[in-house]
C-alpha cells in the first residue's frame, strides 16, 4: 500500500465514510425477491399473491380501481417510478365481469401522485384494443396509453394519450411502465423489452405527500413482475472526493493494492427492462483504508454526461466474511442508489463483477494495465 502520514490518512478515511453517508438510499425495490414487501393495496381484502416466486397476483372483481402502493411516502418533488406489469383479462373479443358489469376491455397501469386516503391519483393505464376484430384485412392490434387525472375515485380529466403497436405485448404479457416526474412534468415511457418515450404534460399541483405503485383497473387481472420507486432526494449527488487524474496517477504509481487502479467497462448481462447503461464507463478503485474501496468515476458517462466529472463516487464496496467478495451501494446515471443485494467479486485480480440479481443484471470491468491516464 501507498504509505500516507497518519493525518492524511485519517482525512482520507472519513471523507469516504462521509461519501458513504451521502449515498442514503433513495430507491425502494418491491420483487419476488422480498415477497412485495412495502406494498399496500387500498382495497381490503386485496391483496398481492406472490406466484411461481416471479411475480405477484391480483384480480380485481370491483368496478372501481385498485391502488396498490408503496407505503412510503414520496418526499421528494422529482422522483422515478417503474412497474413491469400484464394485465390477463385483456384478450381480443373477450367480455370480463365484476360484481355484476361486464367489461369488453379492462387496464392496468403506474399509479403516481396518490393522496393517502384515495381522494386523488394519476394513473398511467394501458389498455389493448382491436380496430376491426372480425374483419382480417383491416383489423389492427393497438395499445393505448393514458394518463388519467383521478379524483374522488372518478376520472377528472385526460393529461395525454397516445397508441403504439411496436416495441410493446400487445395482448396479455408484461409491458414495463415507468414515469418520471420532475419540475411538476410527466414523461411516460413505455416497452416490453426496451422503454421509449411516448408522452409528456404536466401534473395537477398536489399538496402534501403522495405515494406511488401500480394500479389495476375494474374487472381485470394482473401480474406485478416488480414495482421500483426512486426519490431525487436533497442530497442526491455523490460526493465529490476531489481527487483528479492527477492525484489517482500519484496514488496509483506506488501503490501496492493488487485492486487499486483504473478500470474499464468490459461487458454486461442486463435486462433492458430493468437496467438501462449510463455509459463505458472508466472508474478507478481507491482502498478506503477500511478493507473496503470506493469506485470513483473519471469517464465514460452518456447518460447525464454533463453531471459526471472526474473524482465523484460511483459506488462503495465493504467487504463481507468471504474472500474478494464485497457489498455495494451503487450511484445509478441519474445520481439513484441501488443497494438491494448488489455485492462485487474480483476474478483473478483482472475482472471486477458488479452483480444485481434483484434487477437480473451484471456489469463487469477489466483492469487497465496503466498505472496513469491522461485526460482525452
Amino acid at each position: 500500500m501507498h504509505k500516507q502520514p497518519l493525518i492524511s490518512r485519517l482525512v482520507a478515511v472519513a471523507a469516504m465514510l462521509a461519501a458513504a453517508v451521502a449515498l442514503v438510499a433513495a430507491t425502494r425495490y418491491h420483487t419476488a425477491v422480498n415477497g412485495f414487501g412495502g406494498l399496500r393495496a387500498s382495497v381490503p381484502g386485496c391483496t398481492l399473491a406472490v406466484r411461481h416466486g416471479q411475480w405477484a397476483a391480483l384480480s380485481n372483481a370491483t368496478p372501481a380501481p385498485v391502488l396498490v402502493l408503496d407505503t412510503v411516502p414520496v418526499r421528494s418533488a422529482d422522483y422515478r417510478c417503474q412497474v413491469r406489469i400484464a394485465n390477463l383479462h385483456s384478450k381480443p373479443g373477450k367480455t370480463y365481469h365484476a360484481a355484476g358489469r361486464a367489461y369488453k376491455s379492462t387496464w392496468s397501469g403506474l399509479a403516481l401522485n396518490a393522496a393517502p386516503d384515495g381522494s386523488r391519483w394519476v394513473a398511467v393505464e394501458l389498455s389493448c384494443a382491436n380496430t376491426d376484430l372480425h374483419n382480417d384485412a383491416t383489423d389492427r392490434r393497438l395499445l393505448t396509453v393514458s394518463v388519467v387525472n383521478h379524483r374522488s375515485g372518478c376520472v377528472d380529466s385526460v393529461l395525454a394519450s397516445a397508441t403504439v403497436t411496436d416495441g410493446v405485448d400487445l395482448y396479455d404479457g408484461f409491458n414495463c411502465i415507468e414515469a418520471e416526474v420532475q419540475g411538476g412534468s410527466l414523461a411516460v415511457s413505455v416497452g416490453n423489452r426496451r422503454l421509449s418515450r411516448l408522452l409528456e404534460c404536466r401534473l395537477p399541483d398536489v399538496q402534501g405527500g403522495v405515494w406511488a405503485g401500480c394500479i389495476a383497473g375494474p374487472a381485470s387481472s394482473v401480474q406485478v413482475e416488480r414495482v421500483v420507486v426512486s426519490e431525487k432526494a436533497g442530497q442526491e449527488r455523490p460526493l465529490d472526493t476531489g481527487l483528479t487524474l492527477d492525484s489517482l496517477n500519484s496514488r496509483f504509481a506506488v501503490s501496492t493494492d493488487p485492486y487499486e487502479g483504473y478500470w474499464q467497462y468490459l461487458d454486461r448481462e442486463t435486462d433492458d427492462t430493468r437496467v438501462r447503461l449510463g455509459g463505458r464507463y472508466v472508474v478507478a478503485l481507491v482502498a478506503d483504508g477500511a478493507d473496503g474501496y470506493r469506485i470513483v468515476y473519471v469517464s465514460g458517462a452518456q447518460a447525464m454526461r454533463r453531471q459526471w466529472h472526474t473524482g465523484m463516487v460511483k459506488a462503495v464496496m465493504h467487504p463481507t466474511v468471504f474472500t474478494a467478495n464485497y457489498r455495494v451501494r451503487w450511484s445509478d446515471a441519474a445520481f439513484g442508489v441501488i443497494d438491494d443485494d448488489v455485492f462485487a467479486t474480483f476474478e483473478s485480480g483482472a475482472i471486477l463483477s458488479l452483480k444485481f440479481p434483484v434487477l437480473k443484471s451484471q456489469i463487469r470491468f477489466s483492469k487497465m494495465p496503466q498505472r496513469t491516464l491522461t485526460q482525452p
